[in-house]
């Protein structure tokens, strides 16, 4: 009797210690898209993927021009030995033309995503600023839509674009 006792009062005595050392979980949530958005930075990055996107549309446009000549020669020359030098430069073309169309997706994707992360990590600057001068213990990101609910003073969205001196 007198050791259940003695373990009752232990893990008593344990269990009080370790909710003392707890700390209250605290947590806020920021609109990373919104300050994406407003960043400076953004319309540098948007800049030079519609630099990007803008020189492989003129080239693939070129190749589409080169194309329809090719097509337009083909269709009215009837010297074969021709005939088969037009087709397989077309061929050629049309394979140079499917090569760029990807190297332009993988290019831009990886402009684009090289600008998300970049622009999330200064966000991140700030919301570390903000969260730790607040004391909160997690902040989440409102803009990926895992937010069900949240009271409007948990949204430190506009304490994050302070520290960042942006307007939103």
């Amino acid at each position: 009797m007198k050791k259940i006792i003695l373990i009752a009062v232990v893990l008593l005595t344990a269990g009080m210690s370790t909710a003392q050392t707890r700390t209250a979980t605290k947590v806020g949530y920021v609109d990373f898209a919104l300050l994406r958005d407003t960043l400076p930075a953004t319309d540098t990055f948007e800049y030079e993927i519609q630099l990007a996107t803008y020189q492989f549309q003129k080239d693939i446009g070129e190749m589409q021009l080169k194309l329809q000549r090719l097509q337009a020669e083909l269709d009215t020359t009837s010297y074969k030995p021709f005939i088969a030098y037009l087709q397989k430069d077309i061929a050629t073309t049309q394979q140079k033309m499917q090569e760029t169309y990807q190297q332009a997706e993988y290019v831009i994707g990886q402009l684009q995503q090289q600008a998300v992360a970049e622009l999330n990590q200064r966000i991140s600057i700030g919301v570390n600023r903000v969260a730790k001068a607040r004391n909160y213990t997690i902040v989440l990101d409102s803009s990926s839509g895992t937010i069900v609910y949240g009271l409007p003073q948990d949204d430190l969205t506009k304490a994050v674009a302070a520290a960042l001196k942006i307007r939103i």
